[in-house]
């Protein structure tokens, strides 16, 4: 069975940890590619090193916020953003 490519765009290495440990123990085995940055995901996505099923983004990036990300890779496959951040103040500071 081929893996599910994910790339994981975060800069919170807890987070990281977090959904490896989630996606583990999965029947369906689980290839997580990590992005620590908005830059390093584009440039991934761009380079082509691998087509990833789904992509999982943080919203509060360094280098490329998560909108910008989404808005300069137009991203092909389903994209889930989660963000810890208060919605009030990332709201206030775009």
């Amino acid at each position: 069975m081929r893996p599910i490519e994910l790339l994981h765009v975060e800069d919170c290495a807890g987070d990281v940890l977090m959904v490896r440990h989630a996606l583990a123990g999965q029947r369906i085995p689980v290839s997580i590619h990590v992005a620590v940055d908005g830059k390093q995901a584009v440039d991934m996505l761009a380079g082509r090193h691998f087509d990833p099923d789904l992509i999982l983004l943080d919203l509060r990036l360094p280098k490329l916020d998560g909108l910008t990300f989404l808005e300069r890779s137009r991203p092909k496959v389903p994209v889930v953003v989660f963000t810890s951040s208060d919605p009030a103040s990332f709201l206030s500071a775009s």
